[in-house]
């Protein structure tokens, strides 16, 4: 973990949610159980350069954490069961689209992020952060109205899939044919 620590100092890691979600997942599931198996995919992620950021790994070592004393591991259990309900909603908030939508892991963890906040502002008050997962409560945290925001409604969601199918230009910006350039007078221009 030190050397993680130190390598991550020097080596920017690009967050993806994807990552952090199938940890959490893997907490939540029990697979996960110790923090030195955080610290392994924290450890891969920083040798990839992309997968969990400091902040992600620091914040599934505090959830399996929450999970030692027995209050913590039902919160922690009711609140895998909330995230279980509403991530169909979120990452497949499209029928037609399904698992196409690029943003919804990214969405999923944001929703994921919205809660941890607010779950630490009850806290800071000296509340009880599980009104947050109790249906019958106005501080639900998975009413539709709260779960609304991080849904991707149809039409952009087919800008995300078109925008990630798209082809990326192969050419450099002056190598590519200009609009009304024919063939030939492009072959001119670049020397092909």
């Amino acid at each position: 973990m030190i050397k993680a620590k130190a390598d991550y100092d020097h080596r920017p890691v690009k967050h993806d949610s994807s990552v952090y979600l199938s940890t959490y997942q893997d907490i939540q599931n029990g697979k996960i159980q110790t923090p030195e198996q955080i610290d392994r995919v924290f450890t891969s992620s920083v040798k990839r350069g992309y997968g969990l950021s400091e902040s992600d790994h620091q914040a599934l070592r505090k959830e399996l954490d929450n999970r030692k004393s027995p209050d913590g591991e039902r919160y922690s259990a009711r609140k895998g069961e909330m995230f279980k309900a509403i991530r169909p909603q979120i990452t497949k908030s499209n029928p037609l689209l399904g698992k196409l939508d690029p943003s919804g892991d990214a969405q999923m963890y944001n929703f994921q992020h919205a809660l941890d906040q607010q779950e630490a502002e009850l806290r800071k008050a000296g509340k009880d952060p599980a009104v947050l997962l109790d249906p019958n409560s106005p501080e639900f945290f998975g009413r539709p109205e709260r779960v609304a925001p991080f849904k991707t409604d149809i039409n952009e969601s087919l800008k995300n899939v078109t925008e990630s199918i798209k082809p990326k230009p192969v050419l450099a910006p002056d190598q590519a044919r200009k609009e009304g350039e024919s063939f030939g007078d492009w072959k001119k221009r670049t020397g092909r």
